[in-house]
């Protein structure tokens, strides 16, 4: 059942952040697919240091925003999504379910 209410919890703050990002002229489809490329590369990717990656430091962190980038997400938008440590943090966790 948490799970459930994590990934509700989770999904209402990727809502709040699609509409905070109309503010900077993000598209709300972009938005959500950043979020979802964050969840996802957290979720299957193996890290040796995991503990810098949770705290965004490190080659592995600086390596998932590259390959944001080269996927074409906003790098702005990105960072926007990163800075929001609710967020972030609730992401780190709903991964690791």
């Amino acid at each position: 059942m948490d799970y459930y209410i994590l990934m509700d919890h989770w999904g209402s703050l990727v809502r709040n952040f699609k509409d905070s990002e109309l503010e900077y002229e993000q598209d709300g489809y972009a938005s959500e697919q950043i979020a979802h490329a964050i969840l996802n590369h957290t979720r299957w990717t193996r890290f040796r240091q995991y503990k810098l990656f949770a705290e965004q430091r490190g080659e592995e962190f600086e390596r998932m925003l590259k390959k944001l980038e080269v996927e074409g997400h906003n790098l702005e938008a990105v960072k926007r999504f990163l800075y929001d440590d609710d967020l972030w943090k609730t992401t780190l966790e709903f991964a690791e379910r």
